[in-house]
């Protein structure tokens, strides 16, 4: 694991860092209107993309080890839930922009 990445086994750290992806708004906006162009854009997204897969990773492995062992199933299901859940409605609010 490269040094910058949080450790997966600390809540406060993967807190943090989900927190710290509000800065890829402002980002993305200066790239495009700066015009930053492709050159920018592009790791920015890629940047994006990996720590979505990270942090989940890190949030499903995570979670149901804080419960008690009765109770993780429960925990495990209820994080797949609500991530199709998430990506079913960021999926169809990609399409208010045609209204």
């Amino acid at each position: 694991m490269a040094p910058c990445m949080p450790p997966c086994r600390s809540p406060r750290a993967i807190l943090c860092t989900v927190a710290a992806r509000v800065l890829f708004i402002p980002a993305f906006y200066l790239a495009a209107t700066l015009g930053g162009g492709p050159a920018v854009i592009g790791p920015l997204t890629v940047l994006l993309g990996l720590s979505n897969g990270y942090l989940t990773s890190c949030s499903m492995i995570e979670a149901p080890l804080r419960v008690p062992p009765a109770a993780a199933d429960l925990a495990g299901n209820t994080m797949v839930l609500f991530l199709i859940l998430g990506l079913c409605l960021g999926a169809a609010a990609s399409f208010l922009w045609l209204l």
